[in-house]
């Protein structure tokens, strides 16, 4: 029998206390904190005093961080405390006779005597330049295991909240020239260094930087020479035909177009080059999950969780003069086609799928299509066909209307829809009552996008268990490692369980065998008590020959009792194996 050394297995025992202990405190902590009392943090509905995002109550003051609460800032004198400065984009911005705070963290250094704002989130104390953001974002500089450690701490009353979200921060390069607003894109500039949201665009020029042409366009920028989103140096190099196309319903996506060679760029990333020219589908986007552009080559989409984009199929739109006659519907006096979407989840909840389909109208179809009108401005519109009649959907999935295209069956609920103005809470009592249904259709080209949900990792969990548990046993399989019931070392018999027991040798009378049938495998186990001279006894200890998800047979396992017997003998110890 080779033994392992008991060094390895006393690291392992105590890597597995520590692990164990740490699971269970973090469980007794949430225990901990339904008892608590929560008098860190305002009660809901009592009365306080506001200053943006700060409340004064019983005479502390709190800072509201979106997505964590409110947070107790201990260091604000409530009898100095102000605001700088009431408009919207500084309501996040505080100061007292002491301190500047941004949310509720304090930043250091800056003089609260001299503090001015400048504007666009900026603000100086004569010597530096800050930048206080509005809006908060994920704490980057703090990862899982000490957000957990923080939390077990809270829980116990011994430790604050977790800064999980904080409004961000940044100190400017200081200068010898006073920094200027450009409110109009809404950067910083010293004339020769430029920031925006604090952070640096390199290389930018800052007479020349304007916003990119575009509605709504807040992301994109230019000099001339460099083309920027956000904080972002663009592999693009600038000319005044660039344009951005703000996409209704897709808020975290922002697309920058290049005329010059067709190209897209979605956020920071560019479409892939050999596809272009890119041409957008429909700006309008109640109906869907995905930007659609079109070419001779097919239809495209980018996937922002893959960070990659994807060809979806053939263009059905190619050399057929369709035109969009109404939102993501559209028309050439043949065919209908229109676009509509759908989201849904994995049968296990593991994972959930966004999808953007091209449909044909699959119902008998006259050239001409008649507008009867709107449906309460901007709900749908009403149309005819022949001796049918369709309401067109513009409310879309986030209102719980699911298609684009509907077939009115009866005449009275195509006077509601024209004439009563009605509310969005009818129009989806009329499709549970079937007076609107939803038109057949033909699935012509489909966009899918799939993220995986936290459950996933509940099942991923088990399975790396069960890979690491195998790694470890083919390592002690390879090296013919295997840890023994006990060793003995100093005179002592040293027993290989979580609490490492040990018997003088001089103080055993004998140590006796068992084995027993397990009831789930079929195989045997064996146990082992140490008899003392004074009478006592220990408790059974239970082992068996080798590290395996097999079990022993009865043969291998006697076998194995008498290796352990001999090894008892040699140190003077009797044992026997009982039947």
């Amino acid at each position: 029998m080779m033994q392992n050394p008991l060094k390895i297995f006393s690291i392992i025992k105590n890597l597995m206390l520590i692990f164990t202990a740490c699971v269970l405190l973090f469980s007794l902590s949430f225990i901990f904190k339904f008892t608590d009392s929560g008098s860190d943090k305002i009660p809901y509905g009592a009365t306080t005093e506001k200053l943006g995002i700060f409340e004064k109550y019983n005479n502390q003051i709190y800072a509201a961080v979106p997505s964590n609460g409110d947070y107790l800032i201990p260091e604000a004198d409530i009898h100095s405390f102000y605001l700088p400065n009431d408009d919207y984009q500084y309501r996040q911005l505080g100061a007292d006779q002491r301190h500047v705070y941004c949310g509720n963290i304090i930043l250091k250094g800056v003089q609260p005597q001299h503090l001015k704002t400048i504007g666009a989130g900026y603000f100086t104390d004569g010597k530096d330049t800050w930048y206080c953001s509005p809006m908060t974002e994920r704490n980057k500089n703090l990862n899982a295991v000490q957000e957990i450690w923080q939390i077990m701490l809270q829980n116990f009353a011994i430790g604050s909240k977790p800064q999980s979200y904080l409004y961000p921060y940044f100190k400017l390069e200081r200068s010898q020239q006073p920094y200027r607003i450009n409110l109009t894109n809404k950067t910083a500039s010293d004339g020769t260094s430029t920031y925006f949201q604090g952070k640096l665009l390199k290389g930018a020029n800052p007479n020349q930087l304007k916003l990119v042409t575009g509605e709504r366009n807040n992301a994109y920028r230019a000099d001339g020479k460099n083309v920027y989103y956000d904080n972002t140096l663009l592999n693009l190099k600038a000319n005044e035909k660039l344009y951005t196309i703000k996409i209704e319903g897709l808020n975290n996506q922002s697309y920058l177009v290049n005329p010059i060679d067709g190209m897209v760029y979605v956020n920071e990333f560019a479409f892939d080059p050999q596809y272009a020219p890119y041409h957008l589908l429909s700006q309008h986007g109640n109906h869907i999950n995905h930007a659609l552009f079109y070419n001779d080559t097919g239809i495209y989409y980018f996937d922002l969780n893959k960070k990659k984009m994807h060809r979806a199929g053939d263009n059905p739109f190619l050399g057929q003069s369709f035109k969009e006659i109404a939102p993501l519907v559209f028309s050439n006096g043949k065919q209908l086609l229109y676009v509509q979407a759908k989201t849904y989840r994995s049968r296990k909840g593991s994972s959930y799928s966004k999808v953007t389909r091209i449909l044909k109208l699959d119902e008998p179809l006259h050239s001409t299509w008649q507008k009867l009108g709107d449906v309460n401005y901007n709900y749908g519109s009403v149309w005819k066909n022949g001796n049918a009649f369709y309401y067109f959907d513009q409310l879309g999935d986030s209102q719980l209307v699911k298609a684009t295209i509907y077939h009115i069956l009866d005449q009275h609920t195509i006077q509601n829809l024209l004439t009563a103005q009605p509310r969005t809470d009818d129009i989806r009592q009329w499709i549970d009552e079937q007076k609107l249904v939803e038109a057949k259709h033909t699935e012509l080209v489909e966009a899918k996008t799939t993220k995986h949900s936290d459950k996933y990792w509940g099942l991923l969990i088990p399975i790396l268990f069960v890979v690491i548990f195998s790694i470890i046993m083919a390592i002690f399989k390879k090296f013919n490692l295997n840890f023994a019931p006990f060793y003995i070392q100093n005179h002592k018999l040293i027993v290989t369980h979580l609490m490492m027991s040990s018997y003088p040798l001089d103080q055993i009378k004998q140590v006796e065998f068992s084995t027993s049938r397990t009831t789930h495998t079929g195989g045997y186990i064996g146990h082992f008590q140490i008899l003392l001279r004074t009478g006592k006894r220990s408790k059974t200890f239970n082992f068996s020959s080798k590290l395996s998800l097999r079990a022993d047979s009865q043969t291998e396992l006697n076998q194995y009792i008498q290796q352990l017997s001999k090894v008892l003998a040699l140190n003077g110890i009797q044992s026997t194996q009982l039947n």
